[in-house]
């Protein structure tokens, strides 16, 4: 599960996330630690343009975690991404 690949330059990173509840928190987890993401309350968010600065020349894992209203959690596919 999850893909790895390079880039040139910081990674500009794509998601979206569906719940079967509007979301609560919406973070963005690289290398283990948190980026939390500003979200409208809803079922569905789309995440784009994020860049937290990676250092180059080394692999870092991307994830994306989202509470719901309900209590109930998403993820998203891991990516691992080096940035030359």
């Amino acid at each position: 599960m999850g893909e790895e690949f390079t880039v040139k330059g910081a990674p500009a990173i794509n998601y979206e996330l569906t719940g079967t509840a509007s979301f609560a928190k919406v973070t963005l987890i690289r290398d283990n630690i948190e980026f939390p993401i500003q979200i409208v309350q809803s079922k569905v968010v789309n995440v784009t343009g994020i860049n937290p600065k990676p250092e180059p020349g080394k692999t870092n894992d991307y994830y994306l975690s989202g509470k719901q209203k309900n209590g109930e959690r998403v993820w998203v596919s891991p990516m691992w991404i080096k940035s030359e």
